[in-house]
């Protein structure tokens, strides 16, 4: 009888261990979204009407016209909007703009690729808005953000507006673009905390009770 209750405790203690890791893993996580990116491997697929912006397009006239006429410019691939300011347009210093857009399907974050280049041009002054369409919806628990992807693979948060389907974003040079589906961080009330303590507390003193009910009864 004693061999059997003792298998009875032990096999309580372990229930009751379990039931608190797994307890415990799930609130550490419910807490662990702090922005990680992530992707799964996909198929990229080309999607711009304009196959010749991947090898360069001439946008010469347009600056020419636009330095003449002391305005902004605006370039459009398929339906992706390119908006050079003045400052800009004066200081663009190559005039071959190449753009490929790349979707990537059943992604779990990543959910496009652009990549723009003026021939190594950067802004000292100018800025160019990019209008970039986007209708997918964004899950729950996930924001949507787009980040500059520098040649040392380095990354750089843009500021982004998300209006009528239409992604828009302003950079200082151009490159590559992901644009992201990122957890959100989410930060505990002190009443879920609270929560989580006491329930720590209730499972640690019902398994310290039968440890030491346990230990009695073997004594």
């Amino acid at each position: 009888m004693k061999t059997i209750r003792n298998k009875h405790i032990l096999i309580s203690f372990l229930s009751l261990a379990i039931l608190f890791a797994v307890f415990f893993m799930g609130v550490l996580l419910s807490l662990d979204n702090t922005g990680h990116v992530y992707a799964d491997i996909v198929t990229p697929e080309m999607t711009i009407e304009e196959k010749d912006a991947e090898n360069g397009v001439d946008i010469k006239p347009l600056l020419d016209d636009a330095k003449a006429s002391n305005t902004g410019a605006i370039v459009n691939i398929g339906s992706i909007k390119v908006i050079f300011d003045k400052n800009a347009v004066i200081e663009a210093t190559s005039t071959t703009f190449k753009m490929k857009n790349i979707n990537l399907e059943n992604a779990k974050n990543i959910q496009a690729i652009l990549q723009l280049s003026l021939e190594g041009t950067s802004f000292t002054n100018g800025k160019v808005k990019i209008e970039y369409p986007f209708n997918k919806e964004i899950p729950n628990k996930k924001v949507l953000k787009v980040y500059a992807i520098e040649t040392n693979n380095n990354k750089t948060e843009l500021n982004s507006e998300l209006k009528d389907s239409i992604l828009s974003f302003e950079t200082n040079k151009l490159s590559e673009y992901q644009i992201i589906f990122e957890s959100t961080k989410y930060t505990p009330s002190g009443l879920a905390i609270g929560g989580i303590v006491f329930a720590a507390v209730i499972i640690a003193i019902i398994i310290i009770a039968m440890l030491i009910s346990a230990y009695r009864r073997r004594s």
